[in-house]
C-alpha cells in the first residue's frame, strides 16, 4: 500500500508528519508514507488544570527538532509564528479519556505543543502514550 516495504506506515495528512522517515502522498487521500525506521505512536493529552481553560480548543503541533535549525537558514521565532508548520489536532469532547486531544507521532522527534493563538498557560495536563505497534 505505501510502496515503502514491510513494517511501513500510512499516516493521516498532520503537518507536523513532515519529517524524514515520512513523505507526502497527495494521490492517497493526501496521506503521509513512513517507511520502517519510523514508529508511530498515539498519545493522548487530557485532564488539564486548571480544568476548563483549554476545553474546545485545537492543540497544535510544531515539528521542533534540532536539525531544522542547526545551519542556521532558519529563524526560529519565524518558524513558530508561521502556522503553516503546525499541525492542529481538534478537541474531543467525548469519553474514555473525557476531553482529550489525540495525536499520532514519530517517535524520536522533537515537538512544541500550543494551544490558543500565543499559548497558554496550564498547570498540570495527563497524557497516555500508546503501546508500541509492532
Amino acid at each position: 500500500m505505501t510502496g515503502k516495504g514491510a513494517n511501513s506506515w500510512a499516516v493521516p495528512n498532520f503537518n507536523h508528519f513532515y519529517v524524514k522517515e515520512c513523505e507526502y502522498n497527495e494521490t492517497y487521500y493526501g496521506a503521509h508514507f513512513c517507511d520502517n525506521t519510523a514508529q508511530v505512536r498515539r498519545i493522548v493529552f487530557w485532564d488539564s488544570l486548571p480544568k476548563g481553560l483549554m476545553s474546545g480548543m485545537p492543540m497544535k503541533v510544531l515539528p521542533f527538532d534540532d536539525e531544522l535549525f542547526a545551519d542556521g537558514t532558519i529563524n526560529k521565532t519565524q518558524y513558530i509564528l508561521n502556522r503553516t508548520n503546525h499541525g492542529v489536532v481538534k478537541f474531543r469532547p467525548k469519553k474514555d479519556p473525557f476531553n482529550h486531544w489525540a495525536i499520532p507521532i514519530v517517535t524520536g522527534h522533537k515537538y512544541r505543543l500550543s494551544w490558543g493563538d500565543s499559548g497558554i498557560d496550564w498547570d498540570q495536563m495527563q497524557l497516555t502514550l500508546s503501546e508500541r505497534w509492532e
